[in-house]
């Protein structure tokens, strides 16, 4: 997998060897398995988590498991507890509340630090449902596509792969996760 991992950031153009990026890593298994990717490349990577405290003791739980990998890897960490609840109150989901706020902080991290991109552990399978979901609204032809592997500063590194093999890929090398 990691060859295809290397070959799908060449063909897509997604990321040069001297750019450096911020992981997001939640602790599932889709960003662990996308960390221990990175890991095992030359590229300079940093390391972010957001904990929306939506799940209690689980989301610190979380946090601190996606610290101490980045601490046992010696990469750069970024964590931030955010407060969903006043833009809940405002009128706005859970979920899209927390996507403002996380990308309005990741904007702000690379900014600061210097980093070229976000990447996130977006997968094949989750192209094919904002494929479907685009579809099913009645999309302009625009619309009818899946996940886009680079869209700004954000990159998607993972698109190649589908679920089953990233926790194939995980089982066959004994990545540890949490599940969220």
């Amino acid at each position: 997998m990691l060859q295809a991992f290397l070959k799908y950031i060449d063909q897509e153009n997604i990321l040069l060897p001297e750019q450096r990026v911020l992981l997001a890593v939640s602790g599932g298994i889709d960003s662990m398995v996308l960390a221990d990717l990175f890991s095992n490349t030359g590229f300079d990577f940093g390391v972010v988590h957001c904990n929306f405290g939506l799940r209690g003791k689980d989301s610190d739980n979380d946090e601190s498991f996606v610290a101490d990998w980045a601490a046992r890897h010696q990469k750069k960490y970024f964590s931030k507890r955010f407060d969903v609840n006043n833009l809940v109150n405002a009128g706005k989901s859970i979920q899209m509340a927390a996507r403002e706020l996380r990308y309005a902080w990741f904007h702000e991290l690379l900014k600061q630090h210097n980093y070229h991109f976000i990447a996130t552990a977006h997968h094949a399978n989750d192209s094919i449902e904002t494929f479907l979901f685009n579809l099913s609204k009645g999309t302009g032809l625009k619309g009818l596509r899946g996940i886009m592997p680079r869209q700004g500063y954000i990159i998607r590194p993972l698109l190649f792969a589908s679920k089953q093999q990233i926790e194939a890929y995980a089982h066959d090398h004994e990545i540890q996760w949490r599940e969220d």
